[in-house]
């Protein structure tokens, strides 16, 4: 007799990749740089531009860390962003 066990979390979540588009639109609407966005997931520019040219699959726990972190770190960028378009004003 076998057993099986069910996963917490279905299967079907698990396997959803964020699309090249996703990450890039993400990205830009948030006005970050690739290197920042590499930084914030914790991987290298060339990773990163890889996912957003579709060479290769971003894993969705990576995609959904990035969210979160984005999302945490949104105030701070858009402050960094006012402070850097009033510099470039005087």
């Amino acid at each position: 007799m076998s057993l099986k066990l069910k996963p917490k979390v279905p299967v079907a979540l698990l396997s959803r990749h964020p699309t090249q588009q996703q990450i890039r639109e993400l990205r830009e609407k948030h006005g970050i740089t690739q290197q920042y966005a590499a930084d914030i997931a914790e991987s290298s520019l060339r990773t990163w531009a890889a996912w957003e040219a579709g060479e290769s699959k971003m894993h969705p726990a990576i995609w959904k860390w990035f969210c979160h972190e984005l999302a945490a770190r949104a105030p701070l960028i858009e402050h960094n962003r006012k402070a850097l378009a009033a510099a470039k004003h005087k």
